[in-house]
């Protein structure tokens, strides 16, 4: 534990000094669960899943430390849920997803909430929508996507399937666009 608070210490000597830092968070993902991002459970307080307990209390035990050593900023655990004094979630928005639940999203929180609610990952659309999940390696599905606004006419109207080899490309497999 004290070596975790010297790493922590050193950290705030850097980082501490800077005003635009208003909260730290003390996980990434290690306390999420999937309900912490369905709407209908942004304000469910008690729930608490059997597998991240071991990991809240990790969690929790990093927040005691950074508390003690800054009290000024709040502190967060990062798609936590309910973990803490701020509800923390992600929000990825698909195509599919109809225009009504997306505003329905922040909606069903609003309505009733006991905590702040902060998505901390948001996207509209998810970027991995863009390539196959089971189909060919390397291909964006942009006219998949296109069809369900232009319709079949996209599909004839493709010269090529679209290649890339940026981020989500698959490392395990050749790029067949090279």
């Amino acid at each position: 534990m004290s070596l975790y608070r010297e790493g922590v210490e050193k950290f705030f000597e850097h980082y501490g000094q800077y005003t635009s830092i208003i909260m730290w968070y003390t996980d990434f993902n290690t306390c999420h669960y999937q309900r912490n991002q369905d709407p209908y459970y942004l304000n469910d307080t008690e729930y608490l899943p059997e597998r991240v307990i071991p990991p809240r209390r990790k969690a929790m035990t990093a927040e005691r430390t950074i508390r003690a050593l800054d009290s000024t900023r709040e502190v967060f655990q990062h798609a936590g849920g309910n973990s803490g004094k701020i509800f923390t979630s992600m929000n990825y928005q698909s195509y599919g997803t109809p225009l009504q639940e997306q505003e329905d999203w922040p909606k069903i929180w609003s309505e009733k909430h006991t905590q702040p609610l902060v998505s901390f990952e948001s996207s509209f659309p998810y970027p991995l929508q863009y390539i196959y999940f089971d189909g060919p390696s390397g291909h964006y599905m942009t006219a998949e996507h296109a069809a369900r606004y232009f319709g079949d006419s996209v599909f004839r109207d493709e010269i090529a399937p679209r290649c890339f080899s940026g981020t989500f490309h698959s490392r395990k497999t050749r790029d067949p666009c090279s």
